[in-house]
């Protein structure tokens, strides 16, 4: 078979293969390729995840060993810390066999532990547990909270949570009447002066109750309902939250400046005092506490920050609602007496009208007891 000159010249051609395709058109290929992928993405139609179940983090722990070592596992696992620390309080308060003697390390791991994930209710669950451990193994754990204090190796955070756990389990333990829970727990970073005005104001509406309590009384002549008998666990651990936090301020080398940097924590210190001795209400050790009180706070009555003198206000105002008033007027006597004078003073003279109306109702209830006690008699 003979072929023409133009056969040949495309028989060559074939032979060659492909052409190859000049850049420029390459990449308007390319392009209007990327723009075909973009518009079939736009018509996509989305999901219905209406019917999905969320997926399981895990099991909480049944057992209170098991419990700690989820918190101490590595920050790797956060699902499983945080499904550890909601169970947590819940399983100390089972008091399962033992628990005592891991008490004080599982205190230490919840006061350490740093919300590193962000996790959900975690300032409250830790809380909790912290005072669900003090209220179910109290000595162990007020020991260890109050020998920390002072300790140089701790943040001033938490040393806030040192003193509002002592706080909170005390007033549990006691099973007093309700009118003077510390402030409900917040998930803040840091205390701040609010929290300082919240607990001067929770003491205020105790001392105004007390006040309403008393003028009704005297006007009313009803008989009153007899007081409902309840069991104090406090009393016998009082002294273990009570006198370490008050003498350890005055240890040598002491890592805290409490009179001028750290004044907050002091008011906290003042506010977690007068709740101890509050707690301590119709036991025999109150007297010997009230007078320690006094005499612990007496010196910072004249500092120059308001909150602090309304911190002295507190505890001197708990004394009189816990003393007896037969103990203020003959073993106290030349306390009382000095302690209102001054109280008097602040009502003239202290620039802060919250200080004034303090120092105003902590002289009413003191006036009036010392009048039902001359009345009384012998």
């Amino acid at each position: 078979m003979v072929l023409k000159s133009e056969d040949k010249d495309n028989f060559s051609n074939i032979n060659q293969g492909p052409r190859s395709i000049p850049p420029q058109h390459e990449s308007v290929v390319n392009t209007s390729e990327a723009n075909s992928v973009l518009d079939s993405d736009d018509d996509l139609e989305p999901f219905d995840l209406t019917n999905d179940r969320k997926v399981e983090k895990g099991k909480q722990p049944k057992f209170i060993r098991d419990c700690m070592e989820g918190l101490l596992c590595s920050s790797d696992e956060p699902d499983r810390i945080e499904l550890c620390l909601s169970a947590a309080e819940a399983l100390i308060r089972k008091k399962a066999d033992g628990l005592e003697e891991i008490a004080v390390e599982f205190c230490k791991i919840l006061l350490h532990m740093q919300d590193t994930h962000n996790l959900d209710n975690f300032q409250a669950n830790r809380f909790g547990s912290l005072v669900a451990l003090t209220v179910m193994c109290p000595s162990q754990v007020s020991e260890y909270l109050t020998s920390q204090f002072y300790e140089s190796n701790y943040s001033i955070k938490q040393r806030m949570d040192m003193l509002e756990t002592l706080t909170s389990a005390a007033h549990e333990l006691s099973n007093v009447d309700k009118g003077l829970q510390s402030h409900s727990f917040q998930d803040s970073a840091a205390p701040n002066v609010s929290l300082v005005g919240s607990e001067a104001l929770l003491w205020r509406k105790v001392i105004q109750g007390r006040i309403k309590d008393n003028a009704r009384k005297f006007v009313h002549s009803r008989r009153q309902p007899e007081p409902v008998v309840t069991l104090n666990r406090f009393a016998p651990v009082a002294g273990k939250f009570f006198y370490p936090l008050m003498y350890g301020m005055g240890k040598r080398n002491m890592c805290l400046d409490l009179i001028e940097k750290d004044r907050l924590l002091l008011f906290q210190l003042l506010n977690t005092l007068a709740v101890v001795l509050y707690s301590c209400k119709n036991t025999h050790i109150c007297t010997h506490m009230g007078r320690a009180l006094l005499e612990f706070s007496w010196p910072i009555r004249l500092h120059q920050d308001s909150y602090l003198r309304q911190g002295v206000l507190i505890a001197t105002t708990a004394v009189f609602l816990v003393v007896p008033t037969h103990s203020l007027m003959s073993d106290m006597f030349s306390n009382t007496i000095e302690t209102k004078v001054w109280l008097e003073d602040v009502i003239e003279r202290d620039p802060d009208t919250t200080c004034q109306k303090m120092a105003a109702e902590a002289c009413f209830i003191l006036q009036n007891n010392m009048n039902k006690e001359i009345i009384s008699g012998p």
